[in-house]
């Protein structure tokens, strides 16, 4: 800090300006306002010469200026500019306030991201891997930088927080000051420092403005306060005033303040300023606070006593000693001027002496020193030269350097070890007679000169040949230096890609936005089922293959992400040219430029369209599974057949997705008759407010396919409501009723028990043909059993009946959940031929080995079930991977190998009462961890998994497979031995072994 009496002189300057500035020295109709460059003069103009320009529309009879100040000097700047206003931080305005009646205006209201604030502070940060600095305390003896000395965000805030802790920078840091805010965050990212303070927002505006990553800096006891979201390590003070100087005249004030406080905030000058604006002015003593408890500024002395002071207590003492000290000089002056001329004599004596003396230490420490710098240089020289040739030879690749005449003059060891002959043997010779080998010198060595780059094939291995001049003193090429790449891999790896993305069909495109030019992939082609010539390649070509009712969609995406308000991820529909649809899934990333403008966009295409009907297929397969699963809930649950049939109609809607349920008995019970009122309705569920009761509209029409399923006894599937299957025929109000509720396809079935038709359950479903031969075999299921959960009911009156039935609905409700799982496994191995039985002959073969084990019934039919369809995730396998007689490669067996997982995810909804999903999704696993997709091991695998383990390995080997025929079934029995204890269960392969050598057990159906 400086002396008291400096800062008089300099805080005086200000005062002596402001009050006897003259007239002359601006023009008249000219307002200067002074503004605190806080991060340098450029962006300071940059920022607030807006707001100059909003004053001078607002104001139009007076100029505005920005006039940058320093934090060296304000007061004298201020002073020499002869400004009219200052815009600057609360310490300097809290300084001229203080001194000379400085009166603020309005107070800023800073706006950073989308916050707010009329309020700062200061953040002490340093870089975020400097774990070793926790608190201020562990600052000390650090080399500390702050912004400047009477900068108050950037240095007085965090210097009251640190006295707090009982430091004092100028003693315990290494402080130093950066000038700019700038320069602060700069000098502790590149480790010039190793912590420092700024202003609140500093960190923020920089990491906005892309100038630093905000992940790279970490603060130092960060504190919180309401409201406030910036980081921050300091209390929080109001934000820069806007203040009028002693001589700015009272109306001009007026109007500028007037002028700030109306100012939109989202003018222009806001924008430009960083800012929402101005408000009405805040209290300051916050700052006055500080700066008594700092001592600084205009509170130097607080606390002090003045000489003013002193002398008007003790002025007797004072003039007594002065009288004292004058008689004794005079004694002693005439002493004294004798004394002085004898000494003068012999102290030019001595300085001559000295002066010599010097002189020969001096001459003789730089010569010392210029011997030093030499040894020094030298060394250097040395150890660079050394190091030079341990980095030359420590690079992997092959590096080689040769003459203007193509001669080998030095070679790396990778090089030389290529070449196959020492150094010795092949310096000198020219280089494409060595390595590589060619007819002649590579195209870049004819004209020698410059930087290259080529191709070099070396039989199966393939070099990148970087090649770079090296000129000699008259400036002309003397040597080359060639680094070969090995990129053989490279090259596999590249053509491993396109045969991946090839199986995959998924191809990239390249979009040059500023330029227009779109480039695809020979894979997108394919998927498109256009050749090159085909296409013109632009956006709005590509926009012509997208089907039209996606179109939209589409290009709402592309805009989306071009905005950066979404990345760019959407399934959507393409018109080959032979008029058939695909779908494909497309992502896409985009680059942006400085400012923040879409430049370039890369992304890929993947056809989709089995998948994506594979996935409808088992949203549809699943939706019918929980519904039958819920539905046989109700029946278990339900104790009032109005009850139950409530139930079962909102499980349709609620767990299956249709759009109208209901249940029609007969008017005349036990009877089946013709006419459009043979049914009425019983219950009913809707899943849209609208559709609320059409049940008896419809039953009123004529030929309901509910009232034909009643008739007929047997389902009756519409499954488009415009267009009525043979048989069926339907009145134009029934027509126009289905219409009105939006009934795409109705499927109506007879609940019938023990040959008695007791009523129709008909499902309405929002689109056509929603109604596939899977779905239409467990709703009939369903129906079958909510008939006879009917037929339960009004029997239940008799006990011992009551009790019958109820196990034949549990029997029931197993058998449907069994044929559900038969069917499932089915569904897979109709898909692969070569694997048919397989699921089954394994559930044989792991249920006898668990039944060897005393397991429980339970548990032995939970184990078949899991065996059944343990291997239902290869559905999402596509079906030539499975049949394929050649041997796969690790991208298409990854793929294979990821059905226990996809298994996993099927049935995993499907509340069974056995483990099930666990089986299926580690019946690969192996007990010391080898196996996938979790590498488990030991008891982590469930026991039936590892039962299912050692039985699906016996009927794997022992079976045909299109890549290998059937091994014999010693030799799959040989398998599971060797593994007894590392890869599978001992107890398990010593029962199989048992079973299958004393002839215990066989297969029941043949192996293919």
């Amino acid at each position: 800090m400086h002396s008291f009496w400096h800062r008089i002189i300099l805080l005086g300057c200000l005062l002596l300006a402001a009050l006897g500035c003259p007239p002359g020295a601006v023009a008249d109709d000219e307002v200067r306002i002074g503004v605190l460059a806080k991060r340098g003069t450029e962006q300071a103009v940059d920022a607030w010469q807006a707001t100059a320009d909003y004053l001078n529309d607002r104001i139009p009879d007076r100029r505005f200026v920005i006039v940058p100040l320093d934090f060296r000097q304000p007061f004298v700047q201020v002073a020499e500019a002869g400004v009219d206003f200052v815009l600057a931080n609360s310490f300097f305005y809290t300084e001229m306030e203080a001194r000379y009646g400085a009166r603020r205006l309005v107070t800023l209201l800073n706006r950073v991201g989308d916050g707010i604030y009329s309020d700062f502070g200061g953040v002490v940060f340093t870089r975020v891997d400097r774990v070793d600095l926790q608190t201020f305390r562990d600052l000390r003896r650090r080399r500390f930088m702050a912004v400047d000395e009477y900068s108050f965000g950037g240095h007085l805030a965090a210097l009251r927080e640190i006295h707090r802790a009982g430091l004092n920078p100028e003693r315990d840091f290494d402080l130093s000051f950066g000038g700019t805010h700038d320069a602060v965050v700069y000098a502790v990212r590149d480790g010039l420092v190793d912590a420092g303070t700024v202003r609140t927002d500093t960190l923020e505006r920089m990491a906005a403005e892309g100038k630093i990553e905000l992940s790279d800096y970490r603060v130092i006891e960060p504190r919180r306060h309401p409201g406030f979201e910036l980081l921050c390590s300091t209390e929080l003070y109001p934000e820069w005033p806007f203040a009028a100087l002693p001589h700015t005249p009272e109306e001009l004030a007026r109007e500028v303040a007037t002028a700030l406080l109306a100012m939109p905030v989202d003018s222009e000058a806001a924008r430009r300023g960083g800012n929402a604006g101005w408000t009405t002015p805040r209290n300051y003593e916050p700052v006055h606070e500080l700066m008594r408890e700092l001592h600084v500024g205009a509170y130097t002395e607080y606390g002090m006593v003045g000489l003013a002071e002193v002398w008007r207590q003790y002025w007797p003492w004072f003039v007594g000693g002065v009288s004292l000290l004058l008689v004794f000089a005079v004694g002693g002056a005439a002493v004294l001027r004798v004394n002085r001329r004898i000494a003068h004599a012999d102290a030019a004596l001595r300085e001559a002496h000295a002066l010599l003396e010097r002189r020969v230490e001096e001459r003789t420490a730089e010569l010392r020193e210029a011997l030093a710098e030499l040894e020094e240089s030298r060394r250097r020289e040395t150890l660079a030269m050394r190091d030079w040739h341990d980095a030359f030879d420590a690079i992997a690749d092959p590096v080689f350097i040769h003459d203007a005449e193509m001669r080998l003059v030095h070679a790396n060891p990778a090089y030389v070890e290529r070449a196959g002959q020492s150094m010795a043997e092949i310096e000198g010779h020219p280089y494409w007679e060595v390595f590589p080998r060619l007819d002649g010198p590579l195209p870049e060595c004819r004209h020698l000169g410059g930087t290259a780059v080529s191709e070099v094939v070396q039989g199966a291995a393939v070099y990148l040949s970087r090649s770079f001049g090296i000129e000699g003193e008259d400036g002309g090429m003397r040597y080359a230096i060639h680094v070969l790449e090995d990129v053989t891999e490279e090259r596999r790896s590249k053509a491993s890609l396109l045969e991946a993305q090839r199986i995959a069909r998924l191809g990239n495109w390249d979009w040059d936005i500023v330029g227009g030019h779109l480039s695809w992939s020979d894979e997108i082609y394919r998927i498109f089922g256009l050749e090159p010539q085909q296409f013109a390649a632009t956006y709005e070509a590509f926009l012509d293959r997208v089907h039209p009712d996606d179109r939209e969609a589409v290009q709402a995406a592309v805009d989306r992400a071009l905005r950066r308000e979404q990345a760019y991820a959407i399934d959507h529909r393409i018109l080959l040219p032979n008029g058939r649809e695909r779908v494909v899934h497309e992502r896409g990333e985009v680059s942006f430029d400085a400012d923040g403008r879409p430049v370039h966009m890369l992304g890929t295409v993947q056809d989709v369209t089995e998948v994506r009907h594979a996935e409808r297929e088992l949203r549809r397969l699943n939706r019918a599974l929980r519904t039958i699963s819920r539905g046989n809930e109700v029946l278990v649950r339900a104790t009032e057949e109005q009850q139950l049939l409530d139930d079962v109609c909102e499980v349709l809607i609620r767990n299956g997705g249709y759009r109208m349920t209901w249940v029609g008995y007969p008017v005349q019970e036990g009877t089946v008759q013709a006419g459009a009122e043979a049914l009425r309705p019983i219950a009913w569920a809707a899943g849209e407010p609208d559709a609320s009761v059409p049940a008896t509209r419809l039953l009123e029409a004529d030929a309901d396919p509910g009232v034909l399923a009643w008739q007929r006894g047997e389902p009756v599937i519409v499954g488009d409501v415009d267009v009525m299957p043979d048989g069926v025929t339907v009145s134009g109000q029934w027509r126009e009723e289905a219409r009105r509720h939006r009934c795409g396809s109705i499927m109506a079935l007879p609940l019938r028990e023990n040959g008695t038709t007791l009523g129709a359950l008909s499902i309405c479903a929002a689109a056509p043909n929603a109604f596939d031969d899977a779905e239409v075999a467990l709703l009939t299921e369903l129906a079958n059993d909510l008939a006879f959960g009917i037929a339960a009911m009004r029997t239940r009156r008799q006990r011992e009946v009551a009790e019958n039935e109820r196990l034949r609905i549990a029997a029931d409700l197993e058998r449907a959940l069994v044929q559900t799982i038969q069917a499932i496994a089915l569904t897979v191995e109709k898909r692969d031929p070569y694997t048919a039985g397989h699921q089954q002959r394994v559930a044989e073969l792991a249920v006898a080995i668990a039944r060897a084990m005393d397991l429980p019934p339970q548990r032995l039919q939970g184990l078949r079930l899991g065996a059944e369809i343990h291997d239902i995730g290869k559905i999402y396998v596509p079906a030539e991977f499975l049949s394929r007689p050649g041997k796969l490669s690790d991208a298409e067996f990854d793929i294979i190998k990821a059905h226990p997982v996809v298994g996993h995810e099927i049935i995993k909804g499907v509340e069974f009462p056995w483990p099930v999903a666990d089986v299926v999704v580690q019946h690969h696993e192996r007990l010391d961890g080898s196996g996938y997709p979790h590498g488990l091991q030991g008891d982590e695998i469930c026991l039936e998994a590892r039962i299912l383990a050692v039985a699906d390995v016996v009927e794997a080997m022992a079976s045909h497979r299109p890549y290998r025929p059937a091994l014999p079934l010693e030799a799959a029995l040989e398998e599971i031995e060797q593994g007894r204890g590392l890869r599978y269960d001992p107890q398990v392969v010593d029962i199989c072994l048992r079973l299958f050598r004393d002839g215990s057990f066989t297969f029941s159906s043949p192996r293919v």
